[in-house]
C-alpha cells in the first residue's frame, strides 16, 4: 500500500537524479522509499557541497519550506543562465520539463551542473567527484547526462512556468517568504513573476550541441580525474524513459542490480532479500 502512494507520487514529477538511480539498482530506489531512508554516504554529501559552493549556495540558510526552495532554485537559474549569455558559462540550472509518451505525460526535474557555450552551440556538462583517482564505468552517471540534455532541449521551447504549475500545483500568488528573500538578495517573491523571467530567457539558449560530458574530479584534490563523452541520441533517450516508466506505472517489479559487487556498499542491504 505504501510502495503504491509513492509510485503514484512519482507518476506525475520525477527527479532525473532518481531515474538516474534506477540504472544503478532500482531495488535501492525503492527500498530507500519505503523505508524512507536518505543518502548517508559522505561522497554524496561533499559532492552537494562542492555544487553548492560553485552556485553560490553554500552560506544561505536552508529553506523552510516548498515555495522557499522552489523559489530559490529559480532565482539562481535566472543568474546562471544570465552568466552563460554573457560568457559562455552557466551553473545549478533547474528545470522542469515536460516529455510525453503513448498514453502519458510527465514533467522531469533536476540542476544541470553546468551549461556551457561550445563552437555557437550550448554543451551540457555534468560533474562528479570521486574517491578513487580513475574514471567509472557508470551507466548511471551516462543516464543523467543524457536526460539533462533532452530537458534543457525542451525547456528553450516550452513554458517552464506552466511545468511548475501543472507538476507542482503552485499558484499565482505563491510567494517566497521575506526572510527567504532577504536571506537570498532576492528583490522579487513571487514565484510566478520569477518564472516568467526565466520563460523569457531560455529561448535565448542557442542549439544544443548532440555531444554530453561528464567530468571527474577528485573528492581529496579537487583535480580533475578525466572525462567521458558521448553523444545525445534521442532514441536512446527514449528508451530510458520507457524502462523507467514501465517501473513507475507498475507495469513491472523493481529489478535489483546483476553486480554484486555494488552491494558491499549498499546502505539498504540489510532490507534486500
Amino acid at each position: 500500500m505504501k510502495l503504491s502512494r509513492l509510485k503514484r507520487k512519482h507518476k506525475r514529477v520525477i527527479s532525473v537524479g532518481k531515474i538516474a538511480e534506477q540504472f544503478w539498482c532500482e531495488m535501492k530506489v525503492e527500498l530507500k522509499l519505503l523505508y524512507d531512508i536518505k543518502p548517508s554516504n559522505a561522497l554524496v554529501r561533499k559532492g552537494k557541497r562542492i555544487h553548492d559552493e560553485i552556485s553560490g549556495k553554500a552560506s544561505l540558510p536552508r529553506p523552510k519550506n516548498f515555495i522557499d526552495w522552489l523559489g530559490g532554485q529559480i532565482y539562481f537559474t535566472n543568474l546562471s543562465i544570465e552568466s552563460f549569455l554573457k560568457s559562455g558559462l552557466g551553473r545549478e540550472v533547474f528545470l522542469v520539463t515536460k516529455v510525453d509518451g503513448d498514453g502519458w505525460r510527465w514533467y522531469l526535474s533536476g540542476s544541470i551542473d553546468e551549461i556551457r557555450k561550445k563552437g555557437g552551440r550550448t554543451q551540457v556538462v555534468e560533474r562528479k567527484t570521486r574517491l578513487r583517482e580513475e574514471v567509472p564505468e557508470n551507466e548511471s552517471h551516462k543516464v543523467q547526462g543524457l536526460l539533462y540534455h533532452l530537458m534543457l532541449d525542451e525547456a528553450r521551447r516550452q513554458k517552464v512556468s506552466r511545468n511548475v504549475k501543472r507538476a507542482y500545483g503552485v499558484v499565482e500568488r505563491a510567494a517566497i517568504s521575506k526572510e527567504f528573500s532577504q536571506a537570498v538578495g532576492m528583490t522579487e517573491r513571487n514565484v510566478k513573476a520569477m518564472l516568467r523571467t526565466l520563460d523569457s530567457k531560455l529561448p535565448m539558449i542557442p542549439e544544443l550541441d548532440e555531444e554530453v560530458v561528464v567530468i571527474y574530479e577528485s573528492q581529496k584534490t579537487g583535480e580533475r580525474i578525466g572525462e567521458v563523452r558521448f553523444k545525445a541520441q534521442r532514441e536512446e533517450i527514449e528508451r530510458i524513459l520507457q524502462f523507467s516508466r514501465e517501473y513507475w506505472a507498475g507495469e513491472r517489479e523493481a529489478l535489483k542490480t546483476r553486480e554484486n559487487w555494488k552491494c558491499r556498499f549498499c546502505e539498504v542491504r540489510k532490507y534486500c532479500l
